[in-house]
């Protein structure tokens, strides 16, 4: 069996401003105590609004503003891959549908490179119709166009 942390959460929300340094501290204690992998959630934006799965949580004027300062999973990573050599190197879950697909591509194989192989990433079609909103893709073809995207995917990253 195998453990890792999440980085799931705006760092705001958990109290810290000096991201860097929290993310150094982190990373030593995650790699200290022999845990496997560190992850990073995907997401663009928090809507204010998230009513459409779970509106007794996040309904309508529900949302911190600081939930917003979530820290971007490629960059964060790749700045954590240069403060240790041991640790996997995770996405929690990239939204394809939200991102370009042969800009995905090339980021998530320049870590891998610059890691050493030690990327590893879950995929998914998102769920929040006002993220889709915020990012200007059609949240009802979602399906397909994550369909297209790992089939770019593979053969983008996954040729010789």
């Amino acid at each position: 069996m195998k453990f890792g942390t999440s980085m799931s959460f705006p760092l705001a929300l958990a109290g810290k401003e000096n991201y860097s340094s929290y993310l150094e501290k982190l990373t030593y204690i995650v790699d200290v105590e022999g845990l496997d992998s560190i992850w990073f959630a995907d997401r663009t934006t928090y809507p204010f609004d998230i009513q459409n799965l779970y509106p007794e949580k996040w309904g309508k004027g529900k949302m911190d503003v600081n939930a917003q300062k979530i820290l971007e999973p490629i960059a964060s990573l790749s700045f954590v891959a240069a403060l240790t050599s041991r640790l996997k190197l995770g996405i929690s879950v990239l939204q394809l549908p939200l991102r370009h697909p042969v800009l995905n591509a090339k980021m998530i194989t320049t870590l891998d490179v610059l890691s050493q192989g030690r990327v590893l990433f879950g995929i998914g079609v998102g769920w929040m119709p006002e993220e889709f909103e915020n990012m200007f893709v059609n949240f009802k073809n979602r399906g397909g166009i994550t369909n297209e995207h790992l089939e770019l995917f593979k053969i983008l990253c996954l040729s010789d």
